[in-house]
């Protein structure tokens, strides 16, 4: 194999990293599909045969005429996941499990796999740009604005992007979509841009399957303190929710926040979660940490959302406060903030 134009695509058994290995393929490099098994038969029931997409992806593998192989990497991907997940949840925060696994597991075991088998280079199907040289990666926002995933990549560090190529980045969906069609790959139309394994099932059903013992009912009050209802696991309840909180009012409540300590579940109304300032710790920085200690930017707190401008404050190394210059809704403490210079991401970090 022709080491400088070899490279190994992490092949999910969906349609867009199937098309990254297509167009690669046509751009002449030398292909390989990788598919990870990321749970086990204890999740079966619930996110569905943890074989699937390697069969999924193998079919992908064979219609493309390229090698492929299947590495269980479900041990790894229980323990830094999805035990992050349930821990999370128990501590009154919103994980974000699909920025956590991108910089833990998917990126990390693809880049160990290539290194080990003497790839040069690694790809996804995510809809992200990369530029600049092989010492300076730049991680840039895809062009197809409804689909951009930088979000969750904003959590890479440098040198796990230094390899990588993103072939969807410069493309739209639904060019993708037709393309897919035209080449009869054999993949579903769609994909769930849910959590992965959760399969078809809310957050919850999780945690009543693998937590059962953790239910425990509780008091839902309101900011100054007043019993209003009763809950039965603040962990069902998350920033920012409307539906299912079963407090009939004039004007409706929502989830302000939780109290793990005190088994609480605290409701405002829609004022109440509306932040300016956002504090993220563990910050990121996917190039140089600037000079600055002010850096006129946009900042996302939520996947789908529009990078909105504002103020980051650079107050040490790893601890960013970012002042909107207009307010968000429900910044949730566990999920990311993500900053942009332009299409650029900055970095990102989790939201206390």
């Amino acid at each position: 194999m022709g080491i400088k134009e070899s490279v190994l695509v992490a092949l999910s058994g969906g349609v867009d990293s199937a098309l990254a290995a297509l167009l690669l393929c046509e751009d002449g490099m030398e292909v390989e599909g990788v598919t990870f098994v990321l749970w086990d038969s204890s999740l079966e029931k619930l996110a569905g045969n943890p074989d699937a997409a390697a069969e999924n992806a193998s079919r992908v593998a064979r219609t493309l005429g390229i090698p492929h192989s299947v590495l269980d990497i479900s041990e790894g991907f229980q323990a830094d996941v999805v035990d992050y997940f349930k821990k999370t949840y128990l501590s009154g925060r919103t994980p974000n499990p699909c920025a956590i696994c991108n910089r833990e597991v998917k990126f990390r075991y693809l880049i160990d796999e290539a290194m080990s088998r003497g790839f040069r280079f690694i790809s996804t199907g995510h809809y992200v740009r990369i530029s600049g040289d092989g010492q300076h990666r730049q991680l840039l926002r895809g062009i197809d604005e409804k689909r951009d995933q930088s979000y969750f990549l904003s959590l890479l560090r440098q040198e796990q992007l230094k390899g990588a190529i993103f072939p969807l980045g410069e493309r739209l969906k639904k060019d993708m979509v037709r393309m897919a069609k035209e080449h009869a790959l054999p993949i579903q139309e769609s994909e769930s841009r849910e959590i992965c394994f959760l399969g078809n099932n809310d957050y919850r059903s999780y945690l009543r399957r693998f937590m059962s013992d953790r239910f425990h009912s509780g008091d839902i009050v309101d900011l100054s303190g007043a019993v209003l209802g009763s809950h039965d696991g603040f962990w069902n309840y998350t920033i920012g929710q409307r539906r299912n909180i079963g407090i009939p009012a004039a004007r409706p409540y929502y989830v302000v926040g939780t109290n793990a300590k005190e088994n609480r579940v605290i409701v405002g109304h829609r004022k109440d979660i509306m932040k300016r300032e956002v504090l993220a710790r563990s910050f990121n920085w996917i190039t140089d940490m600037p000079d600055e200690k002010e850096l006129q930017v946009t900042g996302m707190v939520r996947y789908n959302q529009k990078p909105m401008p504002g103020t980051a404050h650079i107050e040490s190394p790893d601890t960013v406060r970012m002042v909107f210059d207009e307010s968000r809704f429900a910044p949730a403490p566990g999920q990311v903030l993500t900053l942009y210079n332009g299409d650029e991401v900055i970095g990102g970090g989790i939201i206390e």
